[in-house]
């Protein structure tokens, strides 16, 4: 382990969040703080900073990614007096899992939505655009990422109380904003913990951060090729130029070097595949030295 860095200088107090999420603390390396990172959190390889949204309104748990209900605390008392309210008294749900948060109304009249309509051209005139249904997603809506939609709600009402409508009934399909829903007033939870950097409990345990990551040596290094985090590892390797005044080479992830790239597809074989990586990635990935790794040796003896 390595020796902490000196405490700072005595009269360097961090002493508003701003300052506090900039400030290096003693003991924390450089390598820990998250500019330093390769800046995708979302999910990414650090941690998947949706979770911290999932309970900004305290009641609900909302899937990372999207506004479908997956865990509800609020009294069944509470959903069936709103429900009676919105002219819906017969067979109230108990609780909220699987239901939509469609929209939130602040109290100062701003309506926030979470979902937007897909549109493209049209296959029978390609500069009409035309609303992107399919049979699961009859309206043809996407989810907003959650940072873009509740920063807003966050930055004016934490610690306050907005309007969430949710659907009457579950919904496996997005809903458009303007659906109807049922108003339940829900208190918004504050994001950092006694104003502190620290992320509020309620909104993120210890380990839910990063618990929903993939392992990456397994799936966003086969994945990502050299176009992102993983540009340092190989791709085309043992490059020759033919007499064809061409350069001729391996895929990396080629099982057997044959000097004819193999183009990358997920499903070929001829590939090292997720599968491969899961179950022996040691000995697959082979080092290079100068651009080229053993001649004619073969990263499966089959």
């Amino acid at each position: 382990m390595s020796t902490p860095p000196p405490p700072a200088a005595a009269g360097l107090t961090a002493r508003n969040l701003t300052a506090q999420l900039h400030y290096a603390a003693q003991g924390n390396p450089v390598s820990s703080r998250p500019e330093t990172s390769v800046a995708n959190c979302c999910p990414g390889l650090e941690m998947d900073f949706r979770a911290a949204w999932r309970r900004l309104f305290r009641g609900v748990t909302l899937r990372e990614y999207d506004n479908l209900i997956t865990a509800c605390t609020l009294p069944p008392e509470v959903i069936a007096a709103a429900w009676r309210a919105a002219g819906r008294p017969e067979h109230p749900p108990r609780d909220l899992v699987g239901h939509r948060l469609v929209r939130v109304t602040t109290h100062d009249g701003i309506d926030t939505v979470f979902t937007a309509p897909l549109t493209g051209p049209a296959p029978s005139s390609p500069a009409d655009q035309i609303l992107l249904t399919t049979t699961d997603n009859p309206e043809g809506l996407a989810p907003l990422e959650w940072s873009n939609a509740l920063a807003p709600i966050l930055a004016r009402h934490q610690g306050g109380h907005v309007t969430c409508h949710f659907s009457p009934l579950p919904s496996e399909a997005y809903l458009p904003h303007d659906a109807a829903a049922v108003p339940i007033d829900m208190a918004v939870e504050q994001f950092f913990a006694d104003d502190t950097a620290v992320i509020a409990e309620a909104l993120a345990e210890a380990g839910e951060l990063t618990q929903g990551l993939c392992s990456p040596w397994q799936n966003d290094y086969r994945e990502c090729s050299c176009y992102y985090w993983a540009s340092a590892r190989p791709d085309f390797v043992n490059v020759e130029v033919g007499r064809d005044g061409l350069a001729h080479g391996d895929n990396w992830l080629q099982k057997t070097r044959t000097g004819s790239y193999v183009p990358d597809d997920y499903a070929d074989t001829r590939l090292i595949l997720y599968d491969d990586l899961f179950a022996d990635w040691e000995r697959l990935l082979r080092f290079q030295i100068g651009g080229r790794d053993a001649e004619g040796e073969e990263t499966d003896p089959q």
